[in-house]
């Protein structure tokens, strides 16, 4: 099956809302068909790790691959800082995605590349 493409802002939603996009997603495609779930945290209060980590949870239980949106929480760290942060969110879960922009195409990123597989 070929890959399709339908953005949902997930900044936008409650997290109930979040929780019924993954639960439509997962019928929608059958248990067999992965699919990609936002973790964004920004403008959250409380630790990034466990931050990120509350919504990539829920992304994973429902089968998706979480990508995590850049946060402005880690404006100014190095790319070894980002990095260590991105590891810690990562830890345990089969598969995550994470990106950070440049400061070119979005106002606090830096580039930075991470796909994490546990494989």
């Amino acid at each position: 099956m070929p890959w399709t493409w339908t953005p949902v802002y997930v900044n936008y939603l409650s997290q109930s809302e979040k929780l019924d996009v993954l639960r439509w997603t997962r019928e929608a495609l059958g248990n067999d068909v992965p699919f990609v779930g936002g973790a964004y945290i920004e403008g959250q209060p409380g630790d990034t790790v466990a931050l990120y980590r509350n919504q990539v949870d829920p992304i994973v239980a429902h089968g998706g691959i979480p990508i995590l949106f850049q946060t402005s929480r880690l404006h100014g760290k190095s790319s070894a800082e980002k990095a260590a942060v991105y590891a810690a969110v990562c830890r345990g879960y089969p598969h995550v995605l994470a990106f950070e922009l440049g400061r070119c195409l979005l106002r606090y990123g830096e580039i930075l590349m991470i796909k994490w597989s546990a494989a």
